[in-house]
């Protein structure tokens, strides 16, 4: 069971380094061509900021995609389903999968009482 979300995206910008590039991903081809740089959350913490294409990505796409994670990843969820809620789908996944590569990401100034999902 994950984490949930609320608790997740605090943490996003401390587990994720500004200027960590990501590289392109999809449950059903695996690795794909093209990248983007993780850049920060925006000040008031209501979106992801990328480069390389600019783009400000909403906290409630997130919360979308990451609400069928689980089961896109086992192949359950088509992308097309997780398409209808967000025009952002390939950076956000591609952001969880690098999230799911490296689960021991170091956690800096964590929330107090936070606890990683295991």
């Amino acid at each position: 069971m994950r984490q949930n979300f609320e608790d997740w995206w605090e943490c996003l910008p401390n587990r994720i380094p500004a200027g960590t590039v990501i590289n392109a991903w999809s449950q059903l081809k695996d690795d794909l061509p093209g990248e983007f740089t993780f850049k920060m959350l925006d000040n008031d913490w209501s979106q992801v900021v990328i480069e390389n294409p600019s783009r400000n990505i909403a906290k409630y796409d997130f919360k979308w995609v990451y609400g069928f994670w689980e089961e896109y990843c086992r192949g359950v969820l088509a992308r097309s389903k997780i398409n209808e809620g967000t025009v952002n789908s390939t950076y956000i996944i591609s952001i969880l999968h690098w999230l799911d590569k490296h689960p021991k990401a170091r956690l800096i100034a964590a929330p107090a009482g936070f606890e990683p999902a295991t």
